[in-house]
Order: C-alpha cells, then sequence, then structure tokens
C-alpha cells in the first residue's frame, strides 16, 4: 500500500534523482495520499480527477517531479516504463487474482525485465482467506528474488518480510 503518501515521500526525500512516480491506491486511500503528497509537493502530484478521462496516461520526458495518483482500474492505462515496482503489505490482503493483475499489468510495461522489484509483507497471515507471498513470486515468471526478514521497528515481535529483484537498477 501508499502508506497514506507516506512511502512515496520518504522515497522522494531520499533519492533526489527520482523523477517520476506513479502511486496507485484505492479510494478513499488514494485521496488521503494525494492530499498528503500535494502538501510536499504541490503541482507536481497530478491527482485522479486531472487523469481519469485520459485514455493513456504518459509522464512527461523531461525532469521535472511528476506525481501520478491514479485508482486500480486505471493501470491498464499506464505505458511508460517503470524501473523499481513496489508493494508494501497490502499484496497479503488482496484476493490472489487481484494480485496477479497488478503484477501481469507490470508485466507488460516496456523494459519490465529490467525493473527492480521490492515485495514486503508480515508475519500473520491467515492461510485460510489469504495466500502465501511465495505465490505472488510465481507471478512474475522467471525473476530471481532475494528474501529476508526482520523485526518490525516498533514491534521487535513481530516481522516483516522483504523479497527483493533488483533488476538493473542502480540509484
Amino acid at each position: 500500500g501508499g502508506g497514506f503518501g507516506a512511502n512515496i515521500h520518504l522515497l522522494l526525500e531520499n533519492y533526489k534523482n527520482i523523477r517520476k512516480v506513479l502511486y496507485l491506491d484505492i479510494p478513499p486511500n488514494l485521496y488521503v495520499g494525494t492530499q498528503y503528497l500535494k502538501a510536499f509537493y504541490g503541482d507536481a502530484v497530478v491527482d485522479f480527477r486531472s487523469l481519469r478521462n485520459r485514455d493513456s496516461i504518459k509522464f512527461s520526458s523531461n525532469d521535472e517531479l511528476e506525481i501520478f495518483c491514479i485508482a486500480p482500474w486505471q493501470i491498464e492505462r499506464i505505458y511508460d516504463p517503470v524501473d523499481i515496482f513496489i508493494n508494501s503489505r497490502s499484496f497479503v490482503e488482496m484476493p490472489k487474482d487481484t494480485v496477479k493483475n497488478y503484477i501481469d499489468n507490470f508485466r507488460r510495461l516496456p523494459k519490465s525485465k529490467d525493473s527492480a522489484i521490492a515485495l514486503i509483507t508480515y508475519e500473520d497471515r491467515d492461510p485460510n482467506t489469504l495466500f502465501h507471498p511465495d505465490e505472488w513470486l510465481k507471478f512474475f515468471k522467471a525473476r530471481k528474488f532475494d528474501c529476508f526478514d526482520t523485526n518490525t521497528l516498533l514491534d521487535s515481535s513481530r516481522r516483516n518480510f522483504y523479497f527483493i529483484s533488483p533488476g538493473k537498477l542502480s540509484l
């Protein structure tokens, strides 16, 4: 998930070379995240309303910061390459077909084989309602992932699990 925009904010503040961001979230989280990002980045944030009627959603070919905020049903309108695909703790809460749709749409993008992938999840999954993260990795086909886990920052009794495929990314 987008973490109400905070994940993107942290990335942009720590990696000044990131200039184009696609923030995908579900309503109403999308609205909250968009407003949060607008508070920091102003006109660089292009909201759902501005993008909702476009047949294709494409970034400009300059070095200006652009943050496109889209809803899940707009993912098929993206045609630009993605340098890094990140999912933080929301795939584990989605049905398998929804996760597969997101990953299939990522894989159809130009240069996706070279893109980095970072997937983050938590350990408390209900196997009766949610599927194991190892299943997500199969949707990426031949990609290899490094996997590791660590304690969460706020509660050392809980663990986060990370699945990383670096692709050709260099920050």
